[in-house]
């Protein structure tokens, strides 16, 4: 299938993008706790949908920069 990874901005954890979806869409918990990584709980304002995972940081931003980019 077209499995997609998504990114968030703020912390380095990285997720399936339907997952990370479903958690920030979920009504079971206060806004600031689906917007935060459910991992280490740092706020992220954006999920960013790739394909590919990146290797480093600086991939992760080239990433996060060409999404916003096309928005």
């Amino acid at each position: 299938g077209d499995k997609r990874f998504g990114i968030l901005e703020n912390c380095d954890h990285i997720f399936c993008l339907e997952c990370i979806r479903k958690w920030r869409a979920s009504s079971n918990y206060e806004h600031k706790v689906v917007k935060a990584c459910p991992e280490c709980r740092v706020k992220s304002d954006f999920v960013t949908p790739t394909k590919y995972w990146p290797e480093n940081e600086q991939a992760k931003q080239e990433v996060i920069k060409t999404y916003k980019e096309n928005l």
